[in-house]
């Protein structure tokens, strides 16, 4: 007897804590819910669970300005990158602390992370020649308290 079981939505967990994001196009609404990710598509009336789950609960989610990448950071700082096209797991990677806010700049090429008292830009994967999906591009030191909230100009 063979089962082709998919696994496709989550019951019984409700929305905790982290930020909601609409999609680019505006059809789309992304929730963190405990420690994995809903989509729900608002044109067809359908939500989907990602298959993938970080180990605490999500305390921030980004998505990239052309869908396609989404990053999940958890309670102790650890990230999962993915690709929300084919729902596969890219890359894990450990901020080794809290992270509050996270954000993708608008033309894509960079992320900014709020680490402590200080804030850390990244490039985006794919937009540099090298191995590691994150690559660390300069870090903004000077704050006298925790940051936490991040946003981007209009010319990234």
């Amino acid at each position: 007897m063979k089962f082709s079981y998919k696994f496709s939505n989550l019951t019984g967990t409700v929305y905790k804590q982290g930020n909601i994001i609409f999609s680019s196009h505006g059809d789309r609404v992304i929730s963190p819910v405990g420690n994995r990710v809903t989509v729900f598509d608002l044109k067809s009336n359908k939500s989907l669970t990602l298959p993938f789950e970080n180990g605490k609960d999500i305390t921030c989610i980004a998505v990239s300005p052309d869908d396609s990448l989404i990053v999940t950071i958890d309670e102790d700082g650890k990230s999962i990158l993915s690709s929300l096209r084919s729902l596969a797991v890219l890359h894990h990677f450990s901020f080794k602390t809290k992270v509050h806010d996270l954000k993708f700049s608008p033309d894509g090429r960079f992320f900014a992370a709020t680490v402590g008292m200080q804030m850390q830009v990244w490039f985006a994967p794919g937009h540099t020649k090298d191995f590691s999906p994150f690559t660390l591009h300069r870090t903004y030191t000077g704050q006298y308290d925790d940051t936490v909230s991040i946003d981007w100009s209009c010319d990234s």
